[in-house]
Order: structure tokens, then C-alpha cells, then sequence
């Protein structure tokens, strides 16, 4: 978190105590990818490293103003600890990471097929093993549905032909229809719900520029 950011921290039990701890950039940038992003990470202090890491924050604060910046012994150890925790995956953190990683590997074996309109979720799910009641709970995860995902998928599709130059023969109705759309219609109601932007202004924006 960038001390120079305004932020607002709210915590929901009553007489809890805070504590900041200051690292330089460039220290963080080493224990933590993409440091930059992060702005709030939950870790329970109950059990394990964390707990330990907690003692030993508590103990540096009830201690006031002595200084242990010649500690290079505690030092470590604390450094180490907070980037195990800065690291680790909660069990709802977890399981989104899981669940993105399965759709991502989904959406690698749908995109050469995705234009077919016989493709459908039934079909996603009995080639990656899936009931139907677990390929809802895996796009949960991701705060999506399967059917969402599938249209959001054909639509990336149908935005990217309809900005190539290479393709002015087809029409908006023909690239719906490509991209796995069995109505127009509702292709043009898709696609500006997604983008902002009908299909057919997109083309003519796209082309003039």
C-alpha cells in the first residue's frame, strides 16, 4: 500500500488494535510479485508461521520505542515470516486461484471451437469431467456462469473480426452468425451490453480511424 494514498481501513469487531509496519519499496517488491497491485491481504494470525509472525509483531509493539534495527537475527526471521504470509493462499483464495486456472485452461481448449453454435456448456463439461451442478460452483468461483462465459467468449470473438480491415465482405449479421450466434438480434443486445458500443458503430469507428 502507497503511503501517500488516502485509504480508508474498516474493521468490524470492536476494540481492535492496529499497527503499522513500514518497509521500503524495494523490499517488498522482493518478497511479494506484482507488490505494486497489492492493497489489502488478509492473513489469520491463529496458527503456523502467521501465528508466529503475530507474536512476534505484538511483542515489537509492546515494546515500544526499543529499537531492533541491529537485530539482524530478528530481523530476518520477522522478514521471513511476513513473506511466507504475504505469499500464502487462505482456503476462499485458494480456491478462486484453482478455479481460475481450470477456466483458463477451459477457455484454451473452447477458443478453436467456440464459433461452432453446437458448442455449449454440456459439452465443456463432459470433456473437462464436470456434472453440471460442479460447472456452475467452478464459474461461481469467478463470479460468472458458464453460459456468460461462453457468450463473453464468442463476443471477444465477433469484436476482433469486426475490427479487422482484412474482413469488409462480411456483414454484422454474418460475423454474428461465425462467432456461434443463432440470433442477431440478441448478438447486437450482447455486444453493446459489453463493450459499450453497438457492432455496427464499432465497425464504422474502427474503419474511419
Amino acid at each position: 500500500m502507497d503511503s501517500r494514498e488516502a485509504c480508508t481501513i474498516e474493521v468490524g469487531d470492536t476494540g481492535t488494535q492496529s499497527m503499522v509496519l513500514a518497509l521500503p519499496r524495494e523490499m517488498l517488491s522482493s518478497m511479494r510479485p506484482n507488490a505494486d497491485t497489492l492493497y489489502g491481504h488478509h492473513v489469520a494470525g491463529k496458527r503456523g508461521s502467521t501465528r508466529m509472525l503475530s507474536a512476534i509483531l505484538q511483542t515489537l509493539h509492546s515494546d515500544g520505542d526499543e529499537d531492533y534495527g541491529d537485530d539482524a537475527v530478528a530481523m530476518s526471521v520477522t522478514m521471513s515470516l511476513l513473506e511466507n504470509a504475504l505469499n500464502r493462499y487462505g482456503p476462499e483464495e485458494g480456491r478462486r486461484t484453482r478455479a481460475s486456472e481450470q477456466i483458463a485452461r477451459m477457455r484454451e481448449w473452447a477458443m478453436p471451437q467456440v464459433s461452432d453454435p453446437d458448442f455449449d456448456v454440456e459439452m465443456l463439461g463432459h470433456t473437462f469431467g464436470l456434472s453440471r451442478r460442479s460447472l456452475y460452483r467452478l464459474f461461481a468461483e469467478s463470479r460468472t456462469t458458464p453460459h456468460r462465459w461462453l457468450a463473453n467468449l464468442r463476443l471477444e470473438l465477433a469484436q476482433r473480426w469486426l475490427m479487422d480491415p482484412t474482413s469488409p465482405h462480411r456483414s454484422v449479421c454474418q460475423i454474428a452468425y461465425a462467432a456461434g450466434f443463432n440470433d442477431s438480434s440478441h448478438f447486437a443486445r450482447l455486444f453493446k451490453r459489453r463493450f459499450g458500443t453497438p457492432p455496427a458503430q464499432l465497425r464504422t469507428q474502427n474503419w474511419s480511424s
